[in-house]
């Protein structure tokens, strides 16, 4: 097994390792970044591309499935995936806990699947989406190249791709200025998280190019900010 595949493999370990951990992180407020700014951010993009309208969402690595919740709240009709089982269990029990205290009103809940990243292309829904987001969920390297390439082939063509990811500028740190696979870390978080995993850095031009590669045309580009320094960088894609 090559370098690369065994990074990949380290990040779902440690996903699947911490699956408890970051429910409780999510739900306790603990991310500050996300509680400040990320969170927001992401969900007026998405009100931005709905302009007033229902659309039908795709959430790629929704974690304990905040987003999905938040825009099925709006009333989109909402399908969310991960690969983690616990995520997706969690996911689902809160909805369940909604719907049992009223919070929920008649507002359709999200269709929470446990699934494979690399089933993606093959996921018959895709085609009738709307809106596909990956909201801190791209991690890896040749992985993310094989499922933004199967979005674009299953994808219809007026769908639209929304990526929020850590800021390349922010996020370079003192290393050099180059793609390549980055060392975890948890710090900040709690002590119950384990293993941090691995995660491999992108440029802002090879973002750019990875998405022109993958059959994808960047229409924006969002900087959101904290304190005065970019927080997220989020990437709005049309097919083409």
């Amino acid at each position: 097994m090559d370098s690369d595949a065994l990074r990949e493999r380290e990040i779902r370990r440690s996903w699947l390792l911490n699956q408890d951990a970051w429910t409780r992180a999510v739900r306790n407020g603990d991310i500050e970044s996300r509680e400040r700014v990320t969170n927001r951010a992401i969900v007026e993009q998405l009100e931005a591309l709905g302009e007033g309208a229902v659309l039908n969402m795709l959430d790629i690595g929704c974690g304990e499935g905040w987003l999905a919740r938040t825009m099925a709240a709006r009333g989109w009709r909402v399908m969310a995936i991960d690969a983690g089982p616990e995520l997706i269990a969690a996911a689902k029990d809160l909805s369940e806990e909604r719907k049992g205290s009223g919070r929920g009103g008649d507002v359709t809940r999200p269709d929470y699947r446990c699934l494979d990243y690399a089933a993606l292309a093959d996921l018959p829904e895709l085609g009738n989406q709307d809106v596909l987001v990956c909201n801190f969920s791209l991690l890896g390297n040749e992985s993310v190249r094989n499922v933004l390439d199967g979005l674009a082939q299953g994808a219809g063509e007026d769908c639209r791709l929304l990526i929020q990811t850590l800021h390349p500028y922010s996020a370079c740190g003192d290393a050099p200025y180059r793609d390549g696979w980055r060392e975890g870390s948890w710090d900040g978080f709690s002590g119950c998280f384990v293993e941090a995993p691995p995660w491999y850095f992108r440029t802002l031009s090879s973002w750019l190019a990875l998405l022109h590669d993958t059959g994808w045309h960047v229409r924006s580009m969002q900087e959101p900010l904290l304190d005065g320094r970019p927080a997220s960088l989020i990437l709005c894609a049309a097919k083409g």
